[in-house]
């Protein structure tokens, strides 16, 4: 339960944070047209780096920060594949890890009836 609870946790502070994800909190906007496109298109990154984060950990990537290996698993999908572009830039993934990614993605919200 409490890995669960540090993902999310660590999912809420990619979408805010400036320094760690997408810095919403500092868009400054006030209008909601602009607000709307604003969530849509980090919305759209978030689906692609859920993407990416599933099938890299599929691989085995993992980010161990100190000594600690249980670490890793704190950290968030979205981080996880955003430490996998800034590292492996040049990798590509194939279409059917995409597709395994997809398709862990789309368990994950049957389990949690989303």
């Amino acid at each position: 339960m409490y890995q669960g609870r540090m993902q999310i946790e660590q999912t809420f502070r990619d979408l805010k944070s400036s320094q760690w994800g997408m810095g919403l909190s500092s868009s400054q906007t006030r209008k909601p047209h602009r607000l709307t496109i604003l969530l849509l298109i980090a919305s759209l990154l978030a689906f692609a780096l859920w993407l990416i984060g599933l099938a890299v950990r599929r691989n085995g990537f993992a980010v161990h920060y100190g000594s600690r290996k249980k670490a890793a698993a704190t950290l968030s999908i979205l981080s996880l594949a955003r430490h996998w572009l800034q590292y492996h830039s040049s990798a590509l993934l194939t279409r059917r890890q995409i597709a395994e990614a997809l398709n862990e993605l789309g368990s994950m919200l049957e389990t949690y009836e989303i």
